[in-house]
């Protein structure tokens, strides 16, 4: 069945339905006020046409399923608690294993929160006396996992290498600006590979590169680093939903998309390629990763595309006995939504806190509360975490970041268990156990 005939058999179960252009040959169609019998009677007429399911998955009340035919796939997402009906369609693409992998496992699995010196940059301080009075900068973000059999796999990457003059701290706690410093962030992410890939493994493997969204100081870095270390390293997958970027946007967003396409296929020609949709799966040992939104979800409420924040991707990984949740750079309306949406169901042990603490959950009250995280991970410097007014809860153009002075302020709670909420920024590596939930450097 082609694209047009699934637009037509969208279109006569709901004459009001929107449709979208997200890219890669993928339409998506938007059905608001749906019900349950909605989504049944396009389930039920899939099949009748000979669609068959191929993946389900189910978080809280939100209901996901896949279906193939010939070349074509359809996606139907369903979020009874918002009452969206959201439809993903296309061409066949490749989809990950739906069977849980065999293997023999090496390692305990790790969540690291790589130190970044390029979160330094920019940083602005009083000619005369060096005393930090203003800050700007992309600060980044990198995150690596170790799944059990040995295996990384690599959330962002954060900037490309350069030069910048870091904020240090003094013995009574005031922050100065540093000596100018050339970075060497990709080094050191390459060096912790080598570190921690088992004996018996030529080389470190990656086995998914996945990128929230596609903005230089999340992405640039991967490119530069699969660039400089393309025979010293192995990537299986890249998973990403950049949309239709050529169309949608220009300048220098579709160069990254297309130099971190073309990286990852000179490394490694046969990696395969996951566009990946709200409610999917990546399987891997003692580790599973779940979308939970992705760009083409936010291109369907009808807003402004913006700076493509709100298109970031946000994931829930259950890796070990730990549930860490990564929302990228996500702004407001799209945490409203997946608050909304979702309820409950989204609780965590780690959470990565949103833009850099920049933005936060900002008027999405309840978004943050709702997973109530017992560490939070911060992709910012140690700077810009204590100093930030952006990142401490006070006001600032228009937004009442509520969400950060709760984080900062209030104990997680399990239960009858109550703890103090850990907070660690990426001025350094913070490495966690993914068995036990704690820190272990």
């Amino acid at each position: 069945m082609n694209v047009q005939a699934i637009r037509e058999l969208l279109s006569e179960l709901n004459p009001n339905a929107s449709f979208f252009d997200v890219g890669e040959g993928n339409f998506s169609c938007n059905v608001a006020n749906a019900t349950e019998e909605q989504c049944k009677a396009l389930i039920d007429r899939l099949t009748t046409l000979g669609f068959s399911s191929c993946f389900s998955n189910r978080i809280g009340a939100s209901r996901f399923e896949t279906f193939v035919d010939g070349d074509s796939f359809v996606h139907v997402m369903f979020h009874p608690a918002i009452a969206t009906l959201r439809v993903t369609y296309g061409p066949k693409a490749y989809l990950p294993s739906t069977t849980s992998p065999v293997y023999e496992r090496k390692v305990s699995p790790t969540i690291i929160q790589m130190q970044m010196q390029m979160v330094d940059n920019s940083i602005v301080c009083d000619s005369i006396s060096g005393l930090i009075t203003a800050n700007r900068g992309a600060p980044g973000m990198s995150y690596l996992l170790q799944v059990a059999d040995g295996r990384f796999v690599m959330i962002d990457g954060g900037n490309q290498d350069g030069y910048v003059t870091p904020a240090v701290l003094n013995e009574r706690g005031d922050f100065f600006v540093s000596e100018k410093i050339k970075t060497e962030d990709a080094k050191r992410l390459y060096d912790t590979m080598c570190a921690m890939t088992p004996e018996d493994f030529e080389k470190p493997v990656i086995a998914s590169w996945l990128i929230t969204h596609a903005h230089g100081d999340h992405m640039t870095l991967a490119s530069d680093f699969l660039k400089t270390y393309r025979d010293q390293v192995v990537v299986e997958q890249m998973g990403f939903n950049f949309l239709n970027i050529e169309k949608d946007f220009s300048g220098i967003i579709p160069i990254w998309v297309n130099d971190f396409r073309t990286a990852v296929k000179a490394c490694s020609p046969d990696a395969e390629t996951w566009i990946f949709h709200a409610g999917q799966k990546l399987l891997l040992p003692d580790c599973t990763i779940e979308v939970i939104f992705t760009a083409e979800d936010f291109m369907c409420t009808g807003n402004p595309l913006g700076d493509a924040n709100n298109l970031s991707a946000v994931f829930r990984i259950t890796i070990g006995k730990t549930v860490f949740m990564v929302l990228g750079d996500t702004y407001p309306i799209s945490q409203t939504i997946m608050r909304d949406a979702y309820r409950d169901a989204l609780k965590c042990d780690i959470l990565q806190i949103s833009h850099h603490g920049f933005d936060g959950s900002g008027t999405a009250r309840g978004w943050y509360e709702s997973m109530d995280p017992k560490i939070c991970l911060w992709p910012c410097d140690e700077f810009r975490f204590r100093k930030d007014r952006r990142n401490l809860g006070n006001a600032q153009e228009g937004h009442l970041f509520f969400s950060h002075y709760w984080l900062r302020n209030t104990p997680w709670v399990r239960g009858d268990v109550v703890g103090e909420r850990q907070h660690y920024t990426a001025s350094y590596t913070t490495v966690i156990d993914a068995e036990s939930g704690k820190k272990i450097n």
